[in-house]
């Protein structure tokens, strides 16, 4: 029987235990207090440690961890073994959210802008972990996390990463390791290469705003159109721009040669979300039930919008223009908070759809006037204390603003 932590035990002198976080056949997580930051940690400890191969991998992704540095993978703090107990630990940032994965199957599909901001914020992270010659070779939903507090996009698990050669490819070739469903045709045949990682996350950007990978509907031939290099289907019934089922489908193709690289697609892209500012995003409600979602989206869903509005405001006369202009809305919307983030930005809650148009045009003559409209839970609430930055803004108002951002 392996010894495992309990709370309040300590690892390395350095880390307290609090509580398990979850375990499987091969490892455990732990979140512990990191006296030395004062943050909390997520410990990871290998349970099968009679196995070379898992000994070397788990090795591995520690040394994976610290080469990269960048906001959205998740940070490496530091690694080693617990004598006592045999247990060879790694500790990481730990990410207080949930993952993507976890996302689609409590609501289904995400709005398009959130959903390509997100795609954008993984390929950034993407290029760090590529330019110091790794390949991931496993993303997928449930290997994304979103921080809850900030809506910061982190890239995790690298007990799978392998360092390529000087072409990119592989050191070790001939094993298809990954999740098949997320496989770039080549990493398929066993040779992954940086354009795989690209490749996985056009394929999560897909099912992050249609509910599901491109061929699903074909069971378990799913992977052979992707082989084949059978053109992925547009969007059904899902309000998007066409050029983003374009892009994607300079992705999605079989021969790396012919693929679009990353930085080109995260130019690509921002520029379908600065080309679409004002694309009308659909409500949950007019979409289908995906076969991710648990629950269908109506039965939560009240007769109340989320509206965001931003502008740019170089000077102090716009930045006060702006200003007086939210706190006139105040009183002349029956039925809506207005809420003034700062002196560019407002977010406001509605029962009234047209309110949502009405709230646009108050600021229309704005230069750079950016907006987005979204029905929410009739619950949904952004309180003064939210306002004030003790408490986290909701997800779905997080996520919107990162729309605009970029």
């Amino acid at each position: 029987m392996i010894d495992l932590w309990e709370p309040g035990d300590w690892v390395d002198a350095r880390f307290e235990i609090r509580h398990a976080l979850g375990s499987g056949a091969m490892g455990a997580v732990f979140q512990a207090f990191d006296r030395e930051t004062g943050a909390t940690v997520a410990l990871k400890a290998l349970l099968n440690r009679d196995s070379d191969d898992l000994l070397r991998r788990f090795a591995r992704e520690a040394e994976m961890l610290r080469a990269v540095r960048h906001p959205n993978v998740v940070g490496f703090v530091a690694h080693g073994v617990d004598d006592a107990r045999n247990l060879p630990w790694l500790a990481m940032e730990f990410v207080a959210g949930e993952s993507l994965e976890a996302g689609l199957l409590r609501h289904g599909a995400y709005p398009w802008r959130v959903a390509v901001s997100m795609a954008v914020d993984v390929l950034q992270g993407l290029g760090a972990v590529h330019g110091v010659g790794l390949v991931h070779r496993d993303v997928k939903p449930s290997n994304i996390a979103i921080e809850r507090a900030t809506g910061v996009v982190k890239l995790l698990d690298f007990g799978i990463a392998r360092p390529g050669d000087e072409r990119g490819r592989l050191t070790v070739t001939g094993a298809a390791v990954g999740t098949p469903a997320y496989m770039a045709p080549e990493q398929l045949l066993g040779s992954p290469a940086p354009s795989s990682d690209v490749y996985a996350t056009c394929l999560v950007l897909y099912e992050l705003v249609a509910g599901d990978i491109p061929f699903a509907d074909r069971g378990a031939r799913a992977l052979l159109p992707r082989l084949l290099g059978e053109e992925v289907p547009s969007f059904h019934d899902v309000s998007c721009p066409p050029e983003l089922v374009a892009i994607l489908r300079r992705v999605l193709v079989p021969d790396i040669d012919r693929r679009l690289e990353r930085a080109p697609l995260v130019e690509a892209l921002r520029a379908v979300l600065a080309a679409n500012r004002h694309f009308a995003m659909p409500s949950p409600s007019d979409e289908p039930t995906t076969r991710r979602a648990t629950t269908a989206p109506p039965q939560t869903l009240g007769e109340r919008w989320l509206v965001v509005v931003r502008a740019e405001t170089f000077d102090g006369k716009a930045a006060l223009t702006f200003r007086e202009r939210a706190v006139g809305l105040s009183g002349a919307l029956a039925g809506a908070e207005i809420h003034l983030l700062d002196d560019d930005t407002l977010v406001a809650l509605t029962t009234s759809r047209p309110q949502c148009a009405d709230l646009r045009a108050a600021f229309g003559d704005l230069p750079g006037l950016q907006d987005a409209c979204y029905q929410v839970a009739g619950n949904l609430a952004i309180t003064p204390r939210m306002m004030a930055g003790l408490d986290p803004m909701p997800a779905i108002v997080v996520g919107l603003l990162r729309g605009l951002d970029l």
